[in-house]
């Protein structure tokens, strides 16, 4: 599974965002974040806003497993 938790927080980082900053700009308390991250789980409505607020996009491939092939 993909830790999307992990590049939410790289994301923040690279942004000089903490993560407090980021749940009130999705309109979550922290301490909602806070619990979608240790669980990684995220909803697709989640990360697009995730991703607004960061300024970036969402992106989703899928990849052959035997030949490497982007889908």
């Amino acid at each position: 599974m993909v830790d999307v938790a992990k590049y939410v927080r790289i994301c923040c980082a690279k942004k000089k965002m903490t993560l407090a900053d980021l749940a009130r700009k999705i309109d979550l308390t922290p301490q909602n974040l806070s619990n979608k991250i240790s669980r990684n789980k995220f909803t697709n409505e989640d990360l697009e806003a995730i991703a607004t607020a960061l300024g970036a996009k969402v992106n989703l491939y899928f990849t052959d497993a035997e030949t490497n092939e982007v889908f």
